[in-house]
């Protein structure tokens, strides 16, 4: 009958479709021809690509430093992605590739991957930042070791200068600061930092602290 006809027909066509080989389209699928970083912070990296036109879409891959495979994250018709599943501290490598259906859309054709693009994430602020005088005359600075950290840098207020000055860094989550003066106010600001990738630095942590009037 007429259906059965028409079934067998479909049939052939799709066939014939799937009998094409793949590679013949790959000419037709240009490469992402740049990728870049937009933004990155200690829980999010956001990277945008140029466009290919006449593509159904991308797909994103990523690996850490130190991995031996890409994973893909993601299929999709943008051309900027933003990845919040990263840890603070951390190197990632990013490429990107274009890609076509074809034969129904039952068949995918890949252009060649874009360069890679590296970014290391930013450690993860400063906690539990606290001052303890241990004389009139000097203070115990203290914090949380913070993810993704490497050292800490520690600066304290310069009534003069109006700026702050650097007493000093550490890898410990301890520093002593000596020669105050008694009964005054100080300032303290702490960030981390780690050099994965050039010098990546957290935001700064504040605090203020009056030293005692005398032993």
């Amino acid at each position: 009958n007429k259906l059965t006809k028409r079934i067998l027909y479909f049939v052939l066509c799709l066939c014939v479709l799937m009998s094409v080989p793949v590679m013949s389209y790959a000419a037709e699928v240009e490469k992402v021809a740049s990728i870049k970083v937009n933004n990155f912070t200690s829980g999010k990296v956001e990277i945008e690509w140029s466009k290919v036109d006449s593509v159904k879409g991308y797909e994103v891959y990523r690996k850490a430093d130190g991995d031996k495979d890409f994973k893909r994250l993601k299929r999709q018709s943008e051309v900027k992605y933003s990845d919040s599943d990263v840890k603070p501290g951390v190197l990632y490598i990013y490429k990107v590739r274009a890609y076509k259906e074809k034969n129904l859309g039952l068949t995918k054709v890949y252009g060649a991957y874009s360069s890679e693009v590296k970014v290391a994430t930013k450690p993860a602020d400063v906690t539990g930042f606290t001052a303890t005088p241990y004389s009139s005359k000097g203070v115990d600075l203290s914090w949380k070791a913070a993810d993704g950290a490497q050292k800490y840098a520690v600066y304290m207020y310069n009534e003069k200068t109006k700026d702050y000055d650097k007493l000093g860094t550490t890898d410990k989550t301890t520093f002593r600061v000596d020669g105050l003066q008694k009964e005054t106010k100080y300032y303290f600001r702490i960030r981390a930092y780690h050099t994965l990738n050039g010098t990546i630095t957290s935001d700064w942590t504040k605090i203020s602290i009056i030293t005692p009037i005398g032993d």
